[in-house]
């Protein structure tokens, strides 16, 4: 069986960060052609799904997680603190949060976010999953629309993805969005900036040159900050949030 050399590993990340950052763009200059985000889905299980305590498991070793890993470099964001997996909800309920009005992430310090391994950050519990009343995480949530988003479209859904769907955002006094295309655009752009980060960090340490002052890291945290501006980070709930309930055992639109 062949195996990729890190170079031609690092080539590869470098047109999946590129494919990624094509359509994401494209959809924030027309947000009809919410299809585009469907595409997306595999590509952020691909190179972010992993399996914890498994870094070499044979089916699920993303490429952006294991070239990270093997290369030692950390990547880092800022995020919620970490919350209690445990939620509380009146029967019957669709948990409005903490699913983000905008993007649950920044690159530079906000209100009393803290830094983030990524690793930890996507294992930490953030998403409602009503099949079990409690919260699951990013990594979790991730595998599943990878799956029923991505990989294939199935008749039926879990759960959590199903409240995902049911839940709509207006942002910044745009059209109402749905929050599956909202986790979406939220982990493809950090997708997206911690690829380009990595791409810079490997390129500085093959040429034994300095990471402090670079002007391309500058370069990127600048350009996402600025496309993170499109996606304001937002509260735990949202006032501009409303939820589409559905009679039950009513499944159409």
């Amino acid at each position: 069986m062949g195996t990729l050399t890190v170079s031609q590993q690092i080539a590869q990340l470098g047109k999946a960060v590129d494919a990624l950052e094509t359509v994401l763009v494209t959809y924030f200059a027309d947000e009809s052609m919410e299809g585009l985000l469907w595409t997306l889905n595999g590509q952020l299980r691909a190179l972010m799904a992993f399996v914890p305590g498994r870094p070499d498991h044979p089916t699920y070793n993303p490429l952006l997680i294991r070239l990270a890993r093997r290369q030692k470099v950390a990547l880092r964001i800022y995020s919620y603190p970490p919350e209690p997996a445990e939620v509380t909800m009146p029967a019957g309920a669709i948990a409005l949060g903490p699913v983000a009005a905008g993007a649950s992430w920044s690159i530079q310090p906000f209100e009393n976010w803290i830094a983030w391994d990524v690793e930890d950050w996507l294992q930490t519990p953030f998403y409602y999953d009503p099949a079990t009343a409690r919260k699951i995480s990013r990594l979790a949530m991730m595998f599943s629309v990878g799956n029923k988003r991505g990989g294939h479209f199935d008749e039926t859904l879990p759960p959590s993805i199903e409240n995902l769907m049911n839940q709509q955002f207006a942002r910044n006094g745009g059209p109402w969005e749905a929050g599956d295309a909202m986790f979406t655009k939220d982990m493809t752009l950090a997708t997206v900036y911690l690829g380009r980060r990595l791409l810079r960090l490997l390129e500085l340490r093959q040429a034994a040159a300095p990471v402090d002052g670079d002007a391309e890291l500058l370069r990127i945290e600048d350009h996402y900050t600025r496309m993170l501006g499109m996606m304001p980070p937002a509260p735990r709930f949202s006032a501009s949030i409303r939820v589409i309930q559905q009679p039950a055992g009513d499944k159409t639109p």
